[in-house]
């Protein structure tokens, strides 16, 4: 009996250890719900500035610098160097232009060109056509000559004959 006593004790006491374990576990869960939902809460809360802070702190986004205003030294650099900025787009501008136009007076200077040269060797062939005429009709005169004579001959040498007859 006595064993049997020992060991309802030594339930007993494992059942109150596995009570009180379970009852420290759920505590500690319920625990750490509240403290969850105490950070929830804070967050859903906060500013964004101190969302932003926050996060810096924990690595999670980049922290921006808060805005400032500029000076009028700040601003009249930055005209100065727009300025700058648009002078050197319009050079750059105007020489591409400038370029542009070289090539196409340079085409036009070579279309130019080559007309005159079409129009020169189209004239040379005129002429060598001319020249060509003349010597033909030059030909047929001397030709139309040689007949006349020909023909005078033929009739002096008749003329002759008759006589002789």
């Amino acid at each position: 009996m006595e064993n049997l006593l020992e060991d309802l004790a030594e339930i007993s006491e494992a059942t109150e250890t596995r009570k009180e374990e379970e009852s420290d576990r759920k505590r500690k869960e319920s625990e750490q719900e509240k403290n969850k939902g105490r950070e929830m809460r804070d967050k859903a809360l906060e500013r964004f500035g101190e969302t932003r802070k926050r996060h810096a702190a924990d690595g999670d986004g980049e922290v921006t610098q808060n805005k400032r205003r500029r000076s009028s030294s700040d601003t009249l650099e930055w005209l100065r160097e727009r300025s700058i900025e648009e002078r050197a787009l319009k050079e750059e501008k105007q020489k591409q232009k400038s370029e542009e136009l070289d090539a196409i007076r340079k085409q036009q200077m070579d279309l130019t060109q080559q007309l005159v040269n079409q129009q020169q060797i189209q004239q040379q062939q005129f002429q060598q056509q001319m020249q060509q005429q003349q010597q033909q009709q030059q030909q047929q005169q001397q030709q139309q000559q040689f007949m006349m004579m020909q023909q005078q001959m033929l009739a002096v040498i008749q003329q002759l004959s008759t006589k002789k007859i």
